[in-house]
């Protein structure tokens, strides 16, 4: 019983943010928001740049890798490796690329067509250009290029 109270307080109140919702959801505030686009495109664009001039992995970095360097608590992860994980996670990472394109399904989102493209371009931006900051500074190697049964090509 007391779960159906606290279930009905959440509904209520989320229903009635709903209705509360002013006409524009979306805010674009040039000063600030271009601000935020520069300095995400130079993120990128520097991430990027690294990611070229980084040393890259050869086949006498590969085969000197040994099991036995990596820490106990990741050891065990240099067994799994599975070509389905690959290709769903691949799917999830793509298809999450779309999920803001769901805003334009609603009629008050497709107002705001440009914002929404705007804030996607950002996040994107952003989201990719730490990642490949990371990659492209720590050189760590993925714990399948500790595996021995793994193709050489595949490590690579």
């Amino acid at each position: 019983m007391r779960y159906f109270f606290l279930l009905s307080a959440f509904l209520s109140i989320s229903v009635s943010q709903i209705f509360s919702q002013e006409e524009k959801i979306y805010h674009w505030h040039p000063e600030k928001d271009a601000i935020i686009m520069i300095s995400s495109g130079m993120l990128w664009g520097g991430s990027e740049y690294l990611k070229s001039v980084a040393d890259k992995a050869t086949p006498e970095d590969i085969m000197s890798l040994n099991r036995m360097d990596l820490w106990s608590i990741d050891r065990g992860a240099t067994d799994n490796i599975s070509l389905a994980s690959a290709n769903i996670s691949d799917a999830l990472l793509y298809g999450s690329l779309t999920l803001p394109a769901l805003h334009l399904l609603a009629p008050k989102g497709r107002e705001h067509t440009g914002v929404i493209l705007a804030m996607t371009l950002e996040s994107f931006l952003i989201n990719d250009g730490i990642t490949s900051f990371l990659k492209a500074t720590t050189k760590r190697f993925r714990p399948f290029t500790y595996n021995p049964e793994v193709e050489l090509e595949e490590k690579l």
